[in-house]
């Protein structure tokens, strides 16, 4: 797995070398605000050569559509290439990610050659503990049984320096415990070491209670239901001595025996008792459960089946159809935007449309006036150029105005070429009557807009004015629970 995770990454970077140069033509002239990876769209641009991609599917066709309205239909089949580089682009990039991070991650997994002879060597103090998946075969009367089993093989022993501490925060309750689930629940004898070996650090106990529980970590057969005792570990090295408490709960041994262990407990816990033993860079397996016990065990490296590898492939798969989705949505939510600017400023162009239709223009030489007059950039104003430019090059009125509502995609639009076209085929003398009530409904729709924007917005701060809030009650509050506290 690892060779093929070092493969994809070597393939995605001999790609971008090769592709580096290629395209720079291509891309030079496209907007970075609309295509943030440009710098990397040759990328995607030799996949889609090398592969040959059609465009043809019925997606391909919507997203044309859709790309048509946003940069015009002359230019809708190169930004339908554009935005599929821009997709692959981006998914190679999480492909990229993705395999430094399994290289990383598999590369700390075990490999057949780390189990030789039933025995484990540890990792270079440094190199951190390992893990290794091994598979034990047990073998019995009853049969043979195969089970997995996650083992840690722990690192060699640091130097000298902070040792007591290391070994302060090292000695937990759950070393101590034994077979017991709990320091509120303490039933059977307690495992009192003497020594934590990878940290060469001693240590002695002592018993607030040695009726109890004594020195060795043995409990009393007297009646102790409920007792409550202090141990007291006290950990020195050379010079170096250190003290650290537990609190325990004695309670009465419960007559129902506890379930024995099952094969593979037994043999992890044979293993954990071998992992404390740091005198040897070695770990041994046991090749049975005990010393007279008719259960054989064979071990072995497990196969790098791992669930997390597993995840990390639907985990992709989640990601790059989310990145399919997300960039499909996103050319919806520019198109949306778009059509919402047309409608905001229709009513605007239309008053101006009007007055200079009533002071004796014709509805070309309107256009021109009203553009030349008009410095902007946006949406209506530019599909409103290339209708003026359509005219003067030699296409037809009529032609020109229907293209026009085509590409805009409005009903206001559409309602108001259909009276310039009703006007230029059959002449109508209330033009500008008709074209004044369709005005007061486009202001309409523009104050409607306007209200709706509104209420966005108010939706959008709700979150941010409920932090304002919290935080200052907090600042608020702090001081008078601090003050009652300290009463």
């Amino acid at each position: 797995m690892v060779f093929i995770f070092i493969i994809l990454t070597l393939a995605i970077i001999a790609i971008h070398f090769i592709s580096k140069d290629r395209y720079k033509e291509t891309v030079e002239g496209i907007d970075q605000k609309d295509f943030q990876l440009k710098k990397f769209l040759h990328i995607g641009l030799y996949l889609l050569e090398i592969t040959k991609y059609k465009y043809n599917t019925p997606y391909d066709k919507r997203l044309k559509s859709n790309l048509g309205e946003l940069y015009g239909a002359r230019s809708s089949a190169f930004y339908l290439k554009i935005h599929w580089a821009n997709t692959l682009t981006l998914v190679f990039m999480i492909l990229l990610l993705a395999s430094l991070v399994g290289i990383s991650f598999i590369g700390n997994e075990g490999s057949p050659e780390d189990l030789r002879d039933n025995t484990i060597e540890r990792p270079d103090f440094g190199e951190g503990d390992r893990k290794l998946q091994l598979v034990a075969t047990f073998k019995s009367k009853e049969g043979e049984k195969t089970e997995e089993v996650s083992v840690v093989v722990k690192e060699e022993s640091p130097t000298d320096e902070e040792a007591v501490t290391a070994a302060i925060k090292k000695l937990s309750p759950k070393i101590i415990l034994g077979k017991n689930p709990s320091l509120n629940d303490v039933t059977s004898e307690l495992n009192f070491i003497k020594e934590i070996p990878e940290l060469g650090v001693k240590i002695n106990w002592r018993s607030s209670k040695p009726e109890v529980i004594n020195e060795m970590g043995a409990i009393s057969s007297n009646n102790n239901n409920g007792k409550e005792v202090v141990i007291t570990a006290i950990l020195f090295k050379g010079n170096s001595i250190a003290e650290k408490q537990f609190k325990l709960v004695v309670k009465d041994l419960n007559l129902n025996q506890r379930p024995s262990p099952t094969p593979k407990e037994e043999a992890v816990n044979i293993i954990n008792s071998q992992m404390e033993d740091y005198s040897n860079t070695l770990v041994t397996l046991p090749s049975n459960l005990k010393e007279n016990s008719t259960t054989y065990i064979n071990w072995a490296v497990a196969s790098k089946k791992d669930s997390s590898i597993l995840n990390l492939i639907f985990f992709l798969t989640v990601v790059i159809a989310g990145i399919i989705y997300a960039l499909n949505n996103e050319v919806k939510e520019k198109l949306k935007k778009r059509n919402l600017l047309i409608q905001i400023d229709f009513p605007d162009f239309l008053n101006k449309f009007i007055l200079l239709i009533n002071a004796g223009m014709n509805v070309p030489r309107a256009l021109e006036k009203i553009i030349g007059d008009t410095q902007s950039d946006r949406p209506l104003y530019r599909e409103l150029k290339l209708t003026y430019s359509e005219i003067k090059a030699g296409k037809s009125e009529l032609q020109a105005y229907e293209d026009f509502a085509i590409r805009c995609k409005t009903t206001e639009i559409t309602k108001f070429v259909s009276t310039l076209i009703q006007n230029l085929k059959k002449g109508n003398t209330e033009l500008t009557h008709i074209l004044k009530l369709h005005v007061v409904e486009c202001w309409n729709l523009r104050k409607s807009i306007a209200k709706q924007l509104g209420e966005e917005a108010s939706t959008k701060l709700l979150f941010p004015i409920m932090i304002m809030f919290i935080a200052i009650l907090l600042i608020v509050l702090t001081p008078a629970v601090l003050t009652l506290s300290s009463m």
